[in-house]
This record gives C-alpha cells, sequence and structure tokens, in this order.
C-alpha cells in the first residue's frame, strides 16, 4: 500500500447489518487510523529533513522540492543587533555588532556662526569614514539637551543669545546630584523653532542621501532627546518644560519635511508620528512596568500626558511595518535583563515591540563566551529579521537555451521585517563553483514578515552555451551597495540565511538542476595523450584514448607547440570539432590522466581535451595536427628518488611550485575554496612521487603513495583510506574536491598530504604551504 501526502481520508468497508458484523471492529478503526496517520506524519517530516530534495505532488513528474537545511546559528546581519558608540565603540565594544549609534548636539554642528556648519569634525569625532570601510551603518541622532554632569548648554553660544540667554530656557541641576545638569531651551520660542528648521533642512542635504547613515532619530526635545524634561519641576511653568503638541509637532515635522529616504524614528507615539509613518524608539526596554506602561500600552491603546492636557496621543500598533522599531535596556548596564530569570520577559518585549536593534545600554561590552552569551545569543537570534528558506520547487531537468522557473517558500524566523528592497539574486554553479549564469529578481523581501511563508516565482534564463550537466541553484540577497574594499563596485551578497549552504562567496546552494544539451558537451570531456614522433617529418602519429574508450582518432604534423608548461599551444582541426590543449606535459608511459610520472626530456607528449559539436560524433576520424619541439628539460624533469627528502612548497594564486628551491610550473594555481588550500592533484603528486589514478565512471581519484592508498570523489565529503572511510574535514562538510579549468582535479592540501605521511606548515606572509616527509 503507497500512501502520498494527499492521504487525509482513511476508506473502510463495513457490512450494514450491524455491529457484531462488522468486518473491522471500531477499536481496529482506530488502530489502523492511528497508524496511517502517524505514517503520514512520519513521511511528511522526512521529506522537510536536512536539506532533501523530493518529488511534488504535482501533474508534472520532472518538478522537485528541495528543502535547505535551517540551522541555529546566531547571524550578524545588516541593520540589526546590539548598537555601540560610535565614538568609542573600537575601544570597548567585544560583541559583534553593525550598527553604531551617533548622538550630536547643535554646538558641534553649528559652533561658532549661525551659518557655518562643521560637519567634517562631526564626522571624524564619530568615525563614519572608518565605519563605512567596516560596513556598520550609522544611526544619527541630533539633539539640543544632553544631560551631564557639568553645567554646560547643548545649544551654540549664538543661539543661547538669541533666544534671549538665562532667560530663553531653564537650567537645571536634577535633585542636586550633579549627574544631570544642562540648559532645556524655551521650545515655543519663535527663533528657536525657525532655526531648527534651517538646522534641520542642512541636516537633511547632507545625510539624507548617505549610505553611511541607517535612520534618523528624532531627538531635538527633551533630555537627551527623548522627549520629556523630567529634570525639570513643572511648578511655575519654567520656559525649559517640555512644550505641548502645537509646538513639538513642529520639530518632528521638520525632519518628515527634509528626510525623504531615511527612516524615522521618535520615541512614543503621536499624530505627526502616525502621519508620517515614523518608527519608534524604547529607551526603558526590558523593564517590564516601563515598557508595558510606557510603550506597549501606548502603541496600542495611545495615551494621554501632562504636557497636554485633555489630549489623547493616538496609537500606533502597526508602526513596525514601516519603519524600524529600537531602543535600549531601561537601566545601565541592562545585564539584569538578559540574567536567566528576567529572559521570558526581556523576549516577550521583543516579540511584542518588534524590535531590531538595542543600544547604546545594552550588552555589547560584554566579553564574547561570558556566562550571559547564551542569552545574549538568544536574543541576537530573536531581533530583527532571519530568513530562512524553507522549499524551492522547480523542474529537475531543464534544456540549456530555456527558461528555468522556480517556486520558493521563505520564512521570517525573526520579530521584524528587513526595511530595504535589497534584490534577490538567484544563479547557477557549475561543478567547480563557478557561477555561469545569473538573475536578478524584482521581488520584495520586504514583504517577508514575521511568521510567513512568503512565496516567491522566480526565474533564470539558462544558457544556450551551458554544457550537459547538473549545476547548483544558488540564492542570494545583494547588497546594492557597493563593496568599499572592491574595485569593480558589483552588488556582493549582503545578508546571512538561517540555512546551510553558504559558499565562500556568500551565495547559498539550495537545489540542484540537471541541464541537457545536446550542441554542446561537457566541459570535463574525454581526455587522450598525443605521442608524436621526434621525427618531425613523421607523416602520422596514433591517439591513444586515455579514459578506456576507443574512438577513432588521429593527428598529423602541421603545427608547431611551445615547450613551456603552463602555455597554450594551437592546434587546427576541422570546422566540426575542437581541440583544447590543457598546456601540460606527461609522459607516454602511462594512459591514466594526471598520474605521477617523470617526463623524460626526449618523450614529450601534449595532453588534449577534445569537444564534439552536433555535426560530428566522438567516434569520427578527425584530423588534429600539430608538430612538437624539444621539450625544456628544467621543466617539470624530477630525478626518481629521494622523492620522501624534498622540500615542497605550493604557493596561494601562484602557478609556480618549488621542489627544494627549484621553480616548476603548472597551468593551474592553488586556491582558496570554503577556507581550505587546494591544489591540482597531478603535480602534487609529480611532487610527492605518489600514483594517481581517475576513475571517470565514479569521478573518483585514487592516489598511491607507499602502503596508503586514498580515495576521493568530485562532490562528496567523505574519502577512504586504505578501505576506511574518513570525513575530508571534520568541522566543515562543504568541503570536497573540485574540477576547475582546465579540466584540473583539485584536492584540499592538508588532508591528501598529512594522510599520505607529510607535514605542513602554512607561511601566511608569503601564503605558502610547506610540505616535509614525517619522519
Amino acid at each position: 500500500m503507497e500512501i502520498t501526502r494527499h492521504s487525509s481520508i482513511l476508506c473502510l468497508d463495513m457490512n450494514s447489518q450491524g455491529e457484531n458484523d462488522m468486518k473491522i471492529t471500531r477499536k481496529s478503526s482506530i488502530i489502523i487510523t492511528t497508524f496511517i496517520i502517524a505514517i503520514l506524519l512520519i513521511t511528511n517530516s522526512c521529506s522537510y529533513r536536512n536539506g532533501t530534495s523530493s518529488d511534488t505532488p504535482d501533474n508534472s513528474p520532472d518538478l522537485k522540492t528541495f528543502t535547505p537545511k535551517e540551522i541555529d546559528s546566531v547571524l550578524y546581519n545588516p541593520f540589526m543587533g546590539w548598537v555601540p558608540w560610535a565614538h568609542t565603540a573600537t575601544n570597548y565594544a567585544e560583541q559583534p555588532y553593525k550598527l553604531v549609534y551617533a548622538s550630536v548636539t547643535w554646538k558641534e554642528l553649528e559652533p561658532k556662526y549661525k551659518g557655518t556648519f562643521d560637519f567634517a569634525s562631526v564626522e571624524k569625532k564619530n568615525n563614519f569614514d572608518y565605519w563605512k570601510s567596516k560596513g556598520v551603518k550609522i544611526i544619527l541622532q541630533f539633539n539640543m539637551d544632553y544631560p551631564d554632569n557639568v553645567e554646560h548648554e547643548d545649544i551654540p553660544r549664538w543661539l543661547f543669545e538669541e533666544i534671549g540667554g538665562e532667560k530663553g530656557g531653564t537650567r537645571y541641576d536634577y535633585n542636586n546630584e550633579h549627574t544631570k545638569m544642562g540648559f532645556s531651551p524655551d521650545y515655543k520660542n519663535p527663533k528657536l523653532i525657525q532655526n531648527h528648521e534651517r538646522l534641520i533642512k542642512e541636516l537633511a542635504k547632507r545625510y539624507d542621501n548617505d549610505p553611511r547613515i541607517f535612520m534618523i532619530l528624532i531627538g531635538s526635545c527633551g533630555h537627551w532627546g527623548e522627549w520629556h524634561t523630567t529634570y525639570i519641576s513643572p511648578d511655575g511653568n519654567p520656559a525649559g518644560i517640555f512644550p505641548p503638541i502645537k509646538y513639538s509637532d513642529q520639530y518632528a515635522q521638520h525632519y518628515a519635511d527634509y528626510f525623504d529616504k531615511k527612516f524615522l524614528a521618535m520615541r512614543y507615539p503621536s499624530q505627526v508620528g502616525k502621519d508620517n509613518k515614523f518608527g519608534l524608539f524604547n529607551n526603558c526596554f526590558g523593564s517590564y512596568d516601563q515598557t508595558q506602561r510606557w510603550f506597549l500600552d501606548w502603541i496600542y491603546k495611545g495615551h494621554t500626558d501632562s504636557y497636554n492636557p485633555g489630549y489623547t496621543h493616538p496609537d500606533m500598533p502597526d508602526f513596525w511595518l514601516n519603519a524600524p522599531s529600537g531602543g535600549e535596556f531601561g537601566y545601565y548596564p541592562g545585564l539584569q535583563f538578559l540574567e536567566d530569570s528576567a529572559m521570558d520577559e526581556t523576549l516577550r518585549q521583543a516579540k511584542e515591540t518588534h524590535v531590531s536593534w538595542l543600544g547604546t545600554c545594552c550588552p555589547v561590552h560584554v566579553e564574547v563566551g561570558d556566562k550571559l552569551q547564551p542569552n545574549i545569543d538568544k536574543m541576537m537570534k530573536t531581533m530583527g529579521y532571519r530568513f530562512v528558506i524553507q522549499s524551492v520547487t522547480h523542474a529537475n531537468t531543464v534544456k540549456a537555451g530555456s527558461t528555468l522557473d522556480i517556486n520558493m517558500d521563505w520564512y521570517n524566523k525573526g520579530v521584524a521585517p528587513f526595511y530595504f528592497k535589497w534584490p534577490i539574486e538567484i544563479s547557477l554553479a557549475d561543478s567547480s563553483g563557478k557561477i555561469v549564469a545569473t538573475s536578478v529578481t524584482d521581488d520584495d523581501i520586504t514583504t517577508i514578515l514575521p511568521g510567513g511563508p512568503t512565496s516567491f516565482t522566480p526565474s533564470i534564463q539558462v544558457p544556450s552555451s551551458l554544457p550537459t550537466g547538473q549545476y547548483k541553484l544558488c540564492v542570494s540577497i545583494l547588497d546594492p551597495d557597493p563593496d568599499p574594499d572592491s574595485k569593480t563596485e558589483k552588488m556582493r551578497p549582503g545578508v546571512q540565511l538561517a540555512i546551510e549552504g553558504k559558499r565562500s562567496d556568500g551565495r547559498y546552494a539550495v537545489s540542484t538542476v540537471n541541464v541537457t544539451n545536446s550542441s554542446v558537451t561537457s566541459a570535463i570531456t574525454p581526455i587522450f595523450f598525443f605521442t608524436p614522433s621526434n621525427n618531425r617529418n613523421t607523416p602520422t602519429a596514433i591517439a591513444t584514448p586515455a579514459n578506456k574508450v576507443t574512438p577513432t582518432l588521429r593527428v598529423t604534423p602541421t603545427i608547431t607547440t611551445t615547450s613551456t608548461i603552463g602555455a597554450t599551444p594551437t592546434i587546427t582541426a576541422t570546422p566540426t570539432i575542437t581541440a583544447t590543449p590543457t598546456g601540460t606535459l606527461t609522459t607516454n608511459r602511462t594512459s591514466t590522466p594526471g598520474a605521477a610520472a617523470y617526463i623524460p626530456a626526449s618523450q614529450p607528449t601534449l595532453l588534449v581535451a577534445v569537444t564534439n559539436t552536433p555535426s560530428v560524433m566522438l567516434n569520427t576520424p578527425i584530423a588534429i595536427s600539430f608538430e612538437p619541439t624539444k621539450t625544456d628539460e628544467s621543466i617539470n624533469n624530477f630525478p626518481s628518488s629521494d622523492i620522501l627528502n624534498k622540500v615542497i612548497s605550493f604557493t596561494l594564486n601562484s602557478n609556480l611550485f618549488q621542489v627544494d628551491n627549484k621553480k616548476y610550473k603548472m597551468d593551474t594555481t592553488p586556491t582558496i575554496y570554503h577556507n581550505r588550500m587546494f591544489v591540482p592533484i597531478r603535480y602534487l603528486s609529480e611532487a610527492t612521487g605518489a600514483n594517481v589514478k581517475w576513475i571517470k565512471a565514479q569521478k573518483s581519484v585514487v592516489v598511491k603513495s607507499g602502503d596508503k592508498e586514498l580515495k576521493l570523489w568530485i562532490a562528496k565529503n567523505t574519502a577512504t583510506l586504505n578501505g576506511k572511510t574518513i570525513k575530508i574535514d571534520k568541522n566543515d562538510p562543504s568541503v570536497y574536491p573540485i574540477i576547475v579549468n582546465p579540466g584540473r582535479t583539485m584536492l584540499p592540501l592538508r588532508f591528501i598530504t598529512e594522510n599520505l605521511g607529510y607535514n605542513v606548515e602554512w607561511l601566511s606572509r608569503t601564503k605558502t604551504a610547506k610540505l616535509t616527509a614525517k619522519k
């Protein structure tokens, strides 16, 4: 009996003559029903586990659904998380962060003369360019009253005098603590309001289009820009007390009038905030009493205050859909809200306030690994957005030159949206990991709200030039702000996803698709050894197949090759065939591609990859011709003894390797893949004296050295050592052998050499791996 995911009804054939005549009793029915439901649940569960794939219950049998495996790691993504001070973060921040907070006073912005702004000093103090180089964005707030432990004003002296000096506000020293001292200007003063509008206009001109700035907090009014004057007694209605809404709304509206592109947020719900779709920030996060009474209740119910008797501010329950929600822990140092006993309430507040970031009172200063780290991580995995691709469905096989249609279900496991319309990129990667096709979709990731799912239906054009083979479908969210370290200034993946499959370039491999192409064969083509005679007048030479197939293939000497390894000799061919030399010399002693051999200078052999076109079958006689020249004896002409006493060196991105300080050339270079150094097995075997055999049918490589035999498979993360299965990399399952141009098999250096009896020393200064035999 076959049970599908659609088998949701159990039918029992019962005899109608009565309960005693039933073929299946009620008890049996319950047991069978329970069994069927359990099977259905297990079947459904298995199809969504461990990044598996399954045929979809669709009319098209070729459709396949892939389910990337979700991960539980902490992701440090843009526009969310902990927020230290911009001017001092480098001195104290320990936890990773992607945002910083810059609080700027009027005295700093327009210090000496009206109309003369000192943006350069403000940006230098707050390290604007440094944060740009690190990819860290800035939350900017402007203040007129920032309490401190000395008597001062935060407005410039010329403005202080213009609004009436001491009569133009209220000087305060809260309860004589000498820690909350400052000057609160008269917010009702028309000259202050006019100057404020002028300043905000200049601030917007400077920063509205500045990619360094994430968002603007509307400070301006009240202590610390928090829209209250708690430290001033209302007795006698002093000039500096917080003003009624007919004045305070003007200050907020100035931001809305001049900032068109930046997100804006203020302390509490208001009509001006609701009309202009402001975000909100809660500066008493963690405290149940204050957050519930002064933030959540206000959001959902509206509120009244003593500054506006008889007036009710509106609610703003959906503010977080339009602009970010932020805040800071209510009492310094804030760590009390991350204790185990407080975490339920802290996580509840994060979810109900839809918070994206918290700072500057936050645990960013706590050393990584502290006893509070598990709870710090819980908050990081809760705040902001956390994207998971639940499923990817598309055709299992597609023809080159056609369009691959895709259906993806995305989930947001965080509490807030992503607020920018960054594009999604779909790409195809070949067996070597090279991206061979890309498509930027018009899907809007800001619609991926907490809960889900959100379905997207992108597509990608499969290039007509792609050879037949299996390709990985990759997904990424692109950061449109160019990489500051990139000379090409191209968009690059900018958001981490909570799934497995991350590549070194930031893309995520989420599925595979088979491409068929009747006009182009695979890039990894049959390889033959052409062994010409040393006599240049020899009319023909026979090509010996290296992979045990027997096509008819002959060569005639007419064109001269180069003698330098790594070069690409020109080879003529008939119009219906392409012959691509790899530029690598080997020996006629073996018919196995890449096998170790010492090359006698008198017997050069050129390794050639042949790709047929639609009009020529592989076993068709093909005329390819070249004329060999004398081989350079200094190139890859190793001695046949004492190889285990040699010192061998491979350098990253260099086509030269060394044996006892003597240099030899390669036709490809060692590369870094998944943070591991990969080298071409052909040259590694030549240098170490190992014997290498390529088994095409299995896409495997067998490396023999002494009494050790190591077998690896392309795209497989396990190997066998003398028949015993071992992991290639215990810490990263995505490390496995790959193939790169020009058809070279690349293997992880340390894994190969250490399992064959070599020590590997990494020289970081020169990016060189030094190999010596274990004694």
